[in-house]
């Protein structure tokens, strides 16, 4: 079971890595894009500074730009109607040539088109800048989301390393307790072999004196039997003794009797002797 949680948390740290791996790869590839950008901008904003004229300030801006071109109008204006007057008059000096003027109309389209091409240029500079600020959004996003990773990465790490000497000490903890029981089994085996050998001594000392037990109630069997025939033995004699009394008093009962009836016969005194 250890090792199987192990296994899938090495399996979870490469995934791991391999995201961080991307996620480093897909921040290089943004920080490209945004230096791309930033030189497109760069690229633009020098279009921008080239389209105006020498006088100009390179830091022009737009509405700058709007009042200059409504000023030069103004000032085409009035000197059309100072023109007008003037050509009235006799006493004013006569008007400039037609080139003036051309030349400031085309001085004037020329500060509509930088205008027009510096709002397109400026939209195209809105566009990339919302889509730049998209990318470093997405880049901090992304920046965010390999730091937690990466977090993440260490918290399992940590983790992995805490499980990795948990497992060592249990290994430890179990090599030890196989030595151990190896040492105990070794105890116990010398043991069963001591206790072993002191039943084997046992039973033959058991076995010894069942046999003295067998031959003690042998003889007492035999003393038994042999008391039991002599037992026999003697109430037969003693029978035979009172028989033989028996027959005793009645030989002499009738010993007694033939006496008397012979002395009777003859003397008739009725004495025996």
């Amino acid at each position: 079971m250890e090792q199987e949680d192990l296994h899938s948390l090495l399996m979870h740290l490469s995934n791991l890595s391999r995201q961080v791996t991307n996620l480093t790869a897909h921040c290089r590839s943004l920080g490209l894009e945004n230096s791309r950008l930033k030189a497109t901008i760069r690229s633009s904003s020098l279009l921008q500074k080239t389209a105006f004229s020498n006088n100009e300030s390179p830091t022009t801006t737009v509405s700058q730009l709007l009042s200059d071109c409504l000023a030069r109008e103004e000032m085409l204006s009035s000197e059309v109607g100072s023109l007008s007057k003037s050509h009235h008059s006799n006493n004013n000096p006569p008007p400039p040539p037609i080139d003036y003027y051309a030349s400031i109309y085309t001085e004037n389209v020329r500060l509509r088109t930088a205008l027009k091409s510096s709002q397109q240029n400026s939209s195209k500079q809105k566009n990339l800048i919302c889509k730049l600020r998209s990318k470093v959004d997405d880049n901090i996003s992304s920046v965010l989301l390999c730091k937690k990773l990466k977090d993440e990465n260490h918290a399992l790490a940590e983790k992995l390393s805490s499980e990795i000497k948990i497992r060592k000490q249990l290994q430890q903890d179990f090599n030890n307790a196989r030595i151990e029981h190896s040492n105990q089994k070794s105890s116990l085996s010398s043991d069963i072999k001591s206790l072993s050998l002191k039943l084997s001594e046992e039973t033959r000392s058991k076995k010894a004196q069942s046999r003295k037990y067998a031959m003690y109630v042998e003889k007492i069997t035999r003393s038994f039997e042999i008391i039991k025939s002599r037992n026999e033995f003697l109430e037969k004699l003693g029978n035979n003794h009172m028989q033989l009394g028996m027959l005793r008093s009645l030989g002499e009962e009738g010993s007694l009797g033939g006496r008397s009836r012979r002395s009777g016969g003859s003397g008739g005194s009725g004495e025996d002797f």
